[in-house]
């Protein structure tokens, strides 16, 4: 136990604080994980790449406990090294893919969505590796999902390909990523949560701030 407690502290470690990039004009960000054990394979990270857009990813590695968990780390570390240079999505997880397939022996793999944010124009583009799709939640109401996946889980397939979508983000818009954690989620009596009511529900949070369309 004690053991799984000094690794979920050291999992913890490899996410970012919203805190990292708070007080920016141009954005604001809130993030929570809460592994149903010690460990777990999901994970969310957010990063300016050298060119001054903001990278946003969220992840779900197959598989529980402490292998997910060292997968985990292991493909936060390689789509970030990748990713800051700021080329287009699908680029990168194309390439991040290459290094977490070529050298994979343990049957693992990890669903990814990731978005590149202009924040000058607005300018989203993203990507995905058979991850559930961000939802866009507009300023005047509403919720609706990014394009759907497009591509195999990282890991699989060294020769897999990804595509990278578009899309403009106005002013107040939000993005709301998430992994099945949430809508697997089941009630008293067994029902899961589901994409439609996490949909109706995201879309009466416009104009919230970040921090209370989480909680």
């Amino acid at each position: 136990q004690r053991e799984l407690s000094i690794a979920a502290g050291i999992q913890r470690s490899f996410l970012p604080e919203p805190a990292d990039l708070a007080g920016r004009a141009e954005f604001e960000l809130f993030a929570t994980m809460r592994p149903a054990r010690s460990v777990g394979g999901d994970f969310y990270d957010f990063f300016l790449t050298d060119d001054g857009r903001l990278g946003l990813v969220v992840g779900d590695v197959s598989g529980k406990g402490m292998s997910a968990a060292l997968f985990m780390t292991v493909s936060r570390t390689v789509l970030r090294t990748v990713a800051l240079h700021g080329g287009p999505p699908g680029e990168c997880l194309g390439e991040a893919n290459r290094y977490l397939a070529r050298d994979n022996h343990s049957g693992l793999f990890v669903t990814i969505f990731y978005a590149l944010l202009d924040l000058q124009t607005g300018e989203v583009q993203t990507a995905n590796a058979a991850h559930p799709a961000a939802f866009r939640v507009d300023a005047g109401g509403g919720a609706s999902p990014l394009p759907p996946a497009t591509g195999l889980p990282l890991g699989f397939l060294e020769e897999a390909d990804y595509e990278t979508e578009r899309a403009t983000l106005r002013p107040g818009d939000a993005l709301v990523f998430y992994t099945d954690g949430v809508t697997e989620a089941r009630d008293a009596a067994g029902g899961f949560f589901g994409t439609e009511r996490l949909q109706a529900r995201l879309a009466e949070t416009a104009g919230l701030s970040a921090e209370a369309v989480v909680r």
